[in-house]
């Protein structure tokens, strides 16, 4: 009798096992399925995980979090992004481990226990503890999936990065026009394809005196049809369209299809061979003048990081110093994370603390110049001949950032660039800060854009400049114009 009750125990053991290891594998298999066809959520995603960039990187993780269905390897990516940051992180990334550690806990994936664990117990930042407690509860308490424990190193980044690329591919017959304002993320994608860049606005506007409303724009660029814009300004709606922004015209018969012999490639091998050649003078004359040029190709930056290379261990004098420490922070214009490696082994391993106070200067440069080169250089390489510059004006103006927008207002005047879209823009930039100014970044906007119109705004531009003149809040904005 004993015997007979222990067979019908190891019979159930077996069937339980077996019901068990079904599941286990047809729950495995389910991120394996969605790996054959990539959403279009899931390509975004894994472009924002790997743009580097701290503010892309964190909406990232909130698509992540709010997904209906993620791809294991889009997963897999932002859990190998978190890894390399949640130990040592700068001030700036660190919403960026939240976004990322709350999406991954929203997989509902067992494999993710081991890693948030080890987050759990060696991160310094206590918020970052709390959510990976959170993430881990959350698994536990509702696990979905259970694939194999994740290990951070077999997640090979660049292997992802020539996935995603290779999923590029613009629809032959696309037209812009077939977007929809209301059209989602998955719409576009159908109707346009893939684009060849997207990225990220974040913006506050203003809702009240007392309080400011913050809202996301997923921009994304396809060549020779223009812009799509998304919006997610409410956290918990997936991205739609709330507007189509059309590229800056270029000209039928104009549109560049090689970048050889362009402006761009010009203006590239300009600048590449001021920095290889070896002058110091030479060089800062080449910075001063790509400070607001938005390039960010190796081409130019490589000379100078071998130039850094030589001079830093043959510094003999103060002049050396001096010169190599300014040869650091020209390096910080690049606006390109290939070069961030290399400033902090210098930061780190360097006991001149001229150089190394330069260099940490020339770090926090480099995460600013990141985000400012990507509105800069937006669609550079397609400028008709001679349009270099005013497409880079009007990116400046275009933009989400008053720095970026006052200053492009200064070039727009000093270096008299004239173009119909320009001139509108002007006009609704003028509407939104000109009466209302009230820091030194909206001001100077405003009297630069007011000069302009007073010279290319007709009746139109005056009749508007007179009404600041008078009824502006600024006194500098009354005075300058």
């Amino acid at each position: 009798m004993l015997s007979t009750y222990f067979a019908r125990q190891v019979k159930t053991l077996i069937l339980f096992s077996t019901l068990f290891l079904t599941y286990q594998v047809a729950a495995a298999d389910k991120p394996a399925a969605a790996q054959n066809k990539p959403s279009a959520e899931n390509l975004v995603i894994g472009q924002l995980l790997l743009s580097n960039d701290p503010g892309e990187v964190e909406f990232a993780g909130e698509l992540l979090e709010f997904a209906e269905q993620i791809d294991q390897r889009i997963s897999d990516v932002a859990a190998a992004v978190l890894y390399q940051h949640y130990e040592h992180t700068l001030p700036q990334w660190f919403n960026m481990t939240y976004a990322l550690a709350r999406g991954i806990g929203s997989t509902h994936n067992a494999r993710y226990l081991p890693f948030l664990q080890n987050v759990l117990q060696n991160s310094e930042l206590r918020h970052l503890k709390n959510l990976s407690k959170h993430a881990i509860a959350r698994i536990k308490g509702d696990t979905r999936v259970l694939g194999t424990t994740f290990s951070p190193e077999s997640v090979d980044l660049a292997d992802i990065h020539h996935w995603l690329k290779a999923q590029h591919q613009t629809e032959p017959s696309a037209a812009l026009e077939s977007v929809a304002v209301g059209d989602d993320l998955e719409a576009v994608f159908a109707k346009l394809g893939s684009p060849a860049t997207l990225g990220l606005y974040d913006h506050f506007l203003t809702k009240t005196d007392l309080a400011k409303q913050r809202y996301k724009e997923l921009f994304l660029n396809y060549p020779y049809l223009g812009e799509v814009r998304l919006s997610r300004a409410n956290p918990e709606s997936p991205l739609r369209v709330h507007k189509v922004v059309e590229a800056f015209h270029i000209p039928e018969g104009q549109r560049i299809t090689t970048q050889s012999g362009t402006d761009y490639e010009t203006v590239v091998a300009y600048f590449a061979a001021q920095m290889a050649s070896g002058v110091y003078l030479t060089q800062r004359d080449a910075y001063k003048q790509l400070q607001w040029a938005g390039l960010t190709d190796a081409r130019i930056y490589d000379p100078l990081q071998q130039e850094i290379e030589k001079r830093l261990p043959a510094m003999n004098d103060k002049q050396d110093v001096d010169e190599v420490a300014w040869l650091i922070k020209f390096l910080a214009i690049s606006g390109n994370y290939r070069y961030l490696t290399f400033m902090r082994t210098i930061a780190n391993d360097t006991r001149n603390d001229k150089i190394v106070q330069h260099t940490r200067i020339g770090i926090a440069n480099l995460h600013v110049y990141v985000t400012w080169n990507k509105v800069l250089n937006r669609n550079l390489q397609l400028a008709p001949a001679g349009q270099l510059q005013a497409l880079r004006v009007y990116n400046m103006l275009s933009g989400p950032y008053l720095p970026l927008q006052a200053n492009g207002a200064k070039k727009l005047v000093q270096e008299n660039i004239v173009n119909p879209q320009i001139t509108e823009l002007a006009f609704s930039l003028l509407n939104q800060y000109g009466m209302t100014a009230d820091n030194r970044d909206q001001v100077n906007l405003t009297i630069w854009l007011a000069r302009y119109l007073v010279a290319h705004g007709g009746e139109e531009g005056i009749a508007l400049v007179k009404q600041l003149k008078e009824s502006s809040a600024s006194k500098k904005v009354r005075k300058s114009v």
